[in-house]
């Protein structure tokens, strides 16, 4: 196609649809000759990919040249249109059904039957080139799973692995578990002695106590025989009086006990005033 004799739209047509196709399916055509060179799929596929790349750096020194002073504004077309058109604001009108827009009719732009023909032979290459390569990932899919090596072999041996995991899991929670009544049993055997030598020490302190209480209680009743009652009361005043003890003494610096004198059950003579501590021998 001869671009430089087309009209100056037409011109920023063609370039701006070169330009958007090269760069969409680039990405396609590098994947498509990195599996030719490995897969001999087709020579079409080779073809393809040459033209493709002859257009496209057809378009690259076109553009460049012939549109070295419009190319700040297709670049700004193209940046405007990689953005979604942002939505119509406010309600729609109210048409009657005769004017009422139900969708948008895509009108295509004229274009020459030569250049309709080549696009719609590349359309039909990439598509071959894409039911091709569909094709070959079926047969190495296929042989994949023939060798062993295909999705179910690798879940089956996922579902093996996590079957011994499981398992191996259950035998270290069983020994676990094991264990583990073990401590414990042994635990509270310790505990169990413990509580038991605890007991047998209250216990024994327990039978210490009543015996020595025993003791004190004998003690008592044999020391109650010479208790006063109300029945020896007289006998006991008697006694008394008859043995006089008398238990106040004085100690001097040397260490000498000076005791008073022995109480008279009947006064004898005439008695003495008493005048303060009279009897007091200490102050004698």
């Amino acid at each position: 196609m001869d671009i430089m004799k087309a009209p100056r739209a037409q011109q920023l047509q063609l370039c701006r649809l070169y330009f958007y196709m090269g760069f969409a399916l680039l990405p396609v055509m590098w994947l498509v000759n990195a599996i030719c060179q490995h897969q001999e799929i087709c020579q079409v596929v080779r073809i393809f990919c040459t033209r493709m790349d002859n257009h496209i750096r057809d378009v690259a020194g076109i553009m460049s040249v012939t549109l070295s002073g419009a190319r700040h504004k297709v670049f700004l077309q193209s940046v405007r249109f990689l953005g979604r058109r942002p939505p119509k604001q406010g309600k729609p009108p109210v048409v009657p059904p005769s004017k009422k827009v139900l969708y948008n009719v895509v009108h295509v732009p004229w274009m020459k039957p030569r250049d309709v023909k080549e696009l719609l032979w590349r359309r039909h290459t990439y598509n071959n080139a894409v039911v091709s390569m569909r094709a070959l990932f079926r047969q190495e899919l296929k042989l994949k799973d023939e060798a062993g090596l295909g999705l179910a072999a690798m879940k089956k041996l996922e579902e093996e692995e996590l079957n011994n995991l499981v398992a191996q899991n259950e035998l270290r929670n069983q020994l676990n578990s094991e264990a583990r009544a073990n401590r414990e049993k042994s635990e509270w055997d310790d505990a169990k002695r413990v509580i038991l030598q605890e007991i047998e020490k209250s216990l024994e302190s327990e039978r210490e106590n009543v015996m020595k209480r025993k003791e004190e209680v004998l003690e008592m009743i044999r020391k109650s025989e010479n208790f006063v009652t109300a029945a020896n009361l007289s006998d006991k005043i008697n006694e008394a009086l008859d043995n006089p003890e008398v238990m106040d003494f004085a100690i001097d610096l040397q260490g000498k006990q000076m005791f008073n004198p022995l109480p008279v059950k009947y006064l004898e003579g005439t008695p003495t005033r008493q005048r303060g501590r009279l009897y007091d021998k200490t102050l004698a």
